[in-house]
């Protein structure tokens, strides 16, 4: 098969598209280096804005362990700070703190707990948060339901009173008729 010259360059296209291909841990950890370096916060949201697993397990293994205290005090901030980054954010803590366990725990108390202590207790106002809204979630789904049925019987209830018979027996009626 002979490929003639448009044919290389969509061929030379296809190769250089970036945009579905998924950035190497190397390519990552060279950033956040940079990020951590000189404290760029855009440079860092570029890092933790990874989210396959394997590159997030990656990059924190190859994270030097002078960093790993700035790099964990840095994204848990940002997750008190930034709810809304919580999901993006979430699997770089626990990478963090699977990889790097030894070294966090090997720490003295004062370096870690401010960090450790923080993430705790924005964990805890969230859940707490989240079983109130579960619960509320959970009432409006019975109300609703209720009024579903109630709509389903309001519904039915016209059709079936179109259907139904009056069935006078005469004992009724000369009973009523003795009572006047």
């Amino acid at each position: 098969m002979e490929l003639n010259e448009d044919d290389e360059d969509d061929k030379d296209f296809d190769l250089n598209d970036n945009k579905n291909k998924l950035p190497k841990s190397d390519t990552v950890i060279t950033v956040l280096l940079q990020a951590l370096k000189t404290g760029d916060e855009e440079l860092l949201g570029s890092c933790v804005s990874v989210t396959d697993e394997r590159v997030i397990h990656s990059t924190v293994r190859l994270l030097p362990t002078r960093l790993v205290l700035q790099f964990l005090t840095l994204i848990i901030e940002k997750f008190q700070l930034h709810p809304k980054e919580a999901p993006q954010l979430i699997p770089w803590i626990k990478a963090v703190l699977e990889v790097h366990t030894a070294f966090v725990m090997g720490l003295p108390n004062n370096k870690t707990s401010f960090a450790l202590s923080g993430l705790y207790h924005t964990v805890d106002s969230r859940l707490s948060a989240f079983s109130k809204l579960l619960t509320l979630s959970g009432r409006l789904d019975l109300i609703l339901s209720q009024v579903s049925s109630l709509e389903r019987v309001l519904h039915n209830a016209p059709s079936e009173a179109a259907h139904a018979e009056i069935v006078l027996q005469e004992e009724d009626v000369l009973e009523e008729e003795e009572a006047c």
